[in-house]
């Protein structure tokens, strides 16, 4: 039995039984004629028969797996939702006219933990998101091309205390107009405005909270316009002509190294190997890439733990710079090896300026980028941040700020891909 905790899994490898004598095992006298009852029910890998449409439906609805279960909850819509201590899916197939549909998911965000949540089309994960903060009742938007049979998923992850709970999902022709009762006929292709030859598949976004910002809006934040990670897939299809699909695969919270953050990190400097931060990233890529799509640019937004472990004297600043330094270059070789893309090209999106962290510690991040960058093959700079004064908090952006932010990096990829 196993459990996971933040980004570290729960792995078995081998189980060995023996006579604690020592005397080889001997068969048993009365072995049953049929074997006996498992304890715990398997949990299906696919709906067992729940359909949806263009519609809004209560998750509870959906057929739950793994370890989701129905909670009766006043507060939520219709008197219910669904929640998973664990990890589980809620699961139904899609039974409408095939198209682009934008998809609406009511969830919970509590304030004790950090659940993961997600949504599948036919095993590719379209829209990723965690509960960072205190929102309470959310909602996450996402605009996807549905065919007839996909199946939707939506996957969650506790953490800590906080389950990972979803209420509703709500599906609506992309245009606005209600969904045709029969499949239309697929439209021939149009030539794309841009040559053939441009690679815009799958856009990575890596690092800490100022990059998985880019995928929800945070509680309280009523400023206007798309999510950030809507606004650079939009920016980017215009300008390659391709059908780019943008993947949130940070952590926030998370330090370049372990004496950033001793427990969310994204390389082990003493070891010289891949911190949890990293693997969990890596697994979420693998995920992405099962869609058939393959990995074409790979942004980084990392930075301000590292800068808040420079302390105000600067007296370890030299120490701080060269593990940040070591552990940056040593993540983006990793991809790229993982990859097996050694001229994958990387974007770094720059830190920006926060009065929780000494101006000393973010300088010197900066300074090391600007080194990284300038050292470095294919690794471009991605965004300017400094001159962004759209912020949420005092160390996050504001939605509009995320989005000023994304247009600036599809402008870079594009320069380089195109």
């Amino acid at each position: 039995v196993g459990r996971s905790n933040a980004g570290e899994y729960a792995r078995f490898d081998w189980i060995d039984i023996a006579k604690a004598d020592g005397s080889a095992a001997s068969e048993p006298d009365d072995a049953p004629d049929e074997p006996s009852a498992p304890t715990e029910p398997t949990a299906p890998s696919a709906p067992s028969g729940t359909t949806i449409g263009a519609e809004r439906m209560q998750a509870e609805a959906f057929d739950l797996a793994g370890g989701y279960v129905y909670e009766g909850r006043s507060a939520s819509a219709g008197g219910a939702n669904i929640k998973v201590q664990g990890s589980g899916t809620a699961a139904a197939t899609f039974d409408d006219a095939s198209g682009r549909y934008d998809i609406d998911v009511g969830w919970l965000n509590e304030n004790d933990g950090t659940a993961s949540f997600a949504l599948r089309v036919d095993g590719r994960t379209v829209k990723s998101w965690d509960g960072a903060g205190s929102g309470g009742d959310t909602v996450t938007s996402v605009t996807v091309d549905l065919e007839r049979g996909d199946t939707i998923e939506l996957v969650g992850r506790s953490n800590a205390g906080e389950y990972a709970r979803f209420d509703w999902i709500d599906i609506a022709k992309a245009d606005g107009s209600a969904a045709p009762a029969e499949p239309e006929p697929e439209p021939e292709p149009t030539a794309p405005s841009v040559p053939n030859s441009v690679d815009a598949d799958l856009v990575i976004f890596a690092g800490q909270s100022n990059s998985t910002g880019h995928f929800y809006r945070r509680a309280g934040d009523s400023t206007g316009g798309a999510l950030g990670n809507d606004v650079f897939e939009r920016e980017l299809d215009e300008m390659t002509g391709e059908n780019v699909r943008v993947v949130s695969a940070g952590t926030s919270g998370s330090g370049s190294n372990q004496y950033a953050d001793s427990s969310k990190y994204w390389w082990d400097v003493d070891q010289d190997r891949p911190g949890p931060s990293l693997l969990k990233a890596m697994s979420s890529i693998r995920s992405a890439e099962s869609s058939g799509r393959d990995v074409d640019a790979f942004v980084w937004a990392q930075g301000e733990d590292d800068a808040r472990a420079v302390r105000s004297d600067g007296s370890n600043k030299s120490l701080v710079t060269s593990r940040l330094d070591e552990s940056t270059q040593a993540v983006f070789d990793y991809v790229r090896d993982e990859l097996d893309d050694p001229d994958l090209p990387i974007f770094i999106q720059e830190i920006g300026i926060w009065p929780d962290a000494p101006t000393i510690g973010l300088n010197a991040v900066r300074d090391t980028h600007e080194r990284i960058i300038s050292s470095m093959d294919d690794v471009y700079f991605g965004a300017r941040t400094t001159d962004v004064d759209e912020h949420y908090d005092s160390g996050h952006f504001s939605n509009e700020g995320y989005g000023i932010i994304a247009e600036r990096l599809a402008d870079s990829v594009a320069d380089v891909l195109v």
